[in-house]
């Protein structure tokens, strides 16, 4: 198996971890459903199946896209054993090298994807502007990426993992026409600060994740980006 393919099922599965990683997760997921807001068809671009999931009460229809036939399998038996059956489900993968919806133009009214832009093996470029055709007017597209701050940047994980500057999202964003652009801000430690509380018992890193999700508020409502670890982005066509 390819690496990528590792990183994908791995993503796609997302075990249980420790409370000052999962605050990551939670918060993206939060976050970005909060911009997605209600709409009636969904499209989620290889998210973790939690977020997928969560849609089930957004939506009527939600039809997921993974990056491997693998995941797309993984994605379909765990959604069918645990949801509620409030949305209609459809699961498709396709190429992450050519990331090519098979999908009508106009066709959804919103697309999330929380996780996948953080990979440099996917064309970000191309499935972004895909994304875009496949969105009728008006509707929103929301997606995560890390900064140039997060306390994974290291060079072992640049290999794979891409983090990105400020020029390089507005670089992403500006590839189409889009209407309205909004950000929401994820605060996280810096990496030797990080290492540490990942080791203090479980029980006593809740309050520093307390005081991340204040210092979160706090960025997004200043809208310093500057800041961020992590950047939740809605764009709307």
């Amino acid at each position: 198996m390819r690496d990528y393919e590792e990183i994908i099922l791995r993503w796609t599965k997302q075990p249980p971890t420790i409370p000052i990683v999962q605050y990551l997760r939670d918060e993206e997921k939060r976050r970005a459903l909060e911009l997605i807001e209600d709409s009636r068809i969904v499209l989620d671009i290889g998210s973790e199946i939690k977020v997928t999931l969560t849609l089930n009460i957004l939506a009527s229809k939600v039809i997921r896209v993974d990056f491997s036939k693998k995941a797309s399998e993984i994605a379909k038996d765990t959604i069918q054993k645990k949801q509620a059956h409030n949305a209609v489900f459809e699961f498709y993968h396709i190429d992450v090298r050519n990331p090519k919806l098979p999908y009508p133009s106009t066709y959804f009214d919103a697309a999330i994807s929380i996780g996948p832009y953080d990979w440099k093996f996917l064309d970000v470029h191309k499935l972004t502007s895909e994304i875009y055709r496949v969105l009728k007017p008006g509707g929103k597209f929301v997606f995560s990426v890390p900064t140039k701050l997060s306390p994974y940047k290291r060079k072992e994980s640049e290999r794979i993992f891409r983090y990105y500057s400020l020029d390089e999202l507005f670089d992403l964003i500006s590839i189409e026409n889009w209407k309205d652009v909004r950000f929401s801000l994820i605060y996280q430690p810096p990496r030797k600060a990080y290492i540490f509380l990942s080791l203090l018992p479980q029980l006593f890193q809740k309050p520093f994740i307390d005081l991340f999700k204040y210092l979160s508020r706090r960025l997004t409502e200043s809208q310093n980006l500057s800041k961020a670890s992590y950047i939740v982005t809605c764009l709307q066509k």
